[in-house]
């Protein structure tokens, strides 16, 4: 982003810069060049970039459901440990009363980041990881999607609430993304 774009600055957690591992030995962190960047703006909890724009952090919200860190490590105090995914951010924006959050990831879990933040469930933006889950944590989490939805009611009728629940559980159990 920072070859394409010569001006914008780039929002990052002030942990982004850690080591992260895929296991023990697979490093997933980002290069330690970017760090000298003039355009990096370190976000420590949350920062308003913008009227109606913030970027959170939300490193000490309590969990509502932990699925644990799926093989994901961080070098802390000098060893090896579970990524706690502190370095992850939200964007929250506030327009005409409507509450539109911007997840990436969701690592910390998309039952959390809902319970933090409240969005309006038509305008809630995530890119998630549940391929590398075990059957487990994928069944829990189908439950927990199938929750959540049936919380704030957004299924309008049995026939799409059960299509619903046999392409999310399609997807999920067998990590293709099927169309909806």
């Amino acid at each position: 982003f920072l070859a394409l774009n010569d001006h914008a600055p780039v929002y990052m957690s002030r942990y982004a810069f850690e080591p992260h591992y895929n296991g023990t030995e697979k490093n997933i962190g980002l290069d330690q060049g970017l760090k000298s960047s003039n355009r990096l703006v370190l976000v420590d909890e949350d920062m308003p970039i913008a009227e109606g724009i913030i970027v959170y952090g939300c490193h000490h919200a309590p969990k509502v459901v932990d699925f644990g860190s799926c093989g994901l490590n961080m070098i802390q105090d000098g060893r090896m440990t579970e990524d706690d995914f502190r370095h992850e951010q939200y964007l929250l924006v506030v327009e005409n009363g409507k509450r539109i959050l911007f997840s990436g990831c969701s690592h910390r879990g998309i039952l959390n980041i809902m319970h933090w933040f409240r969005p309006d469930m038509q305008n809630l933006m995530t890119i998630t990881h549940i391929i590398i889950m075990t059957l487990q944590q994928k069944r829990l989490s189908i439950l927990a999607i199938l929750q959540t939805f049936v919380l704030y009611q957004l299924i309008v009728s049995l026939k799409e609430y059960l299509l619903f629940i046999i392409l999310v559980g399609k997807s999920i159990l067998t990590n293709k993304v099927i169309q909806y």
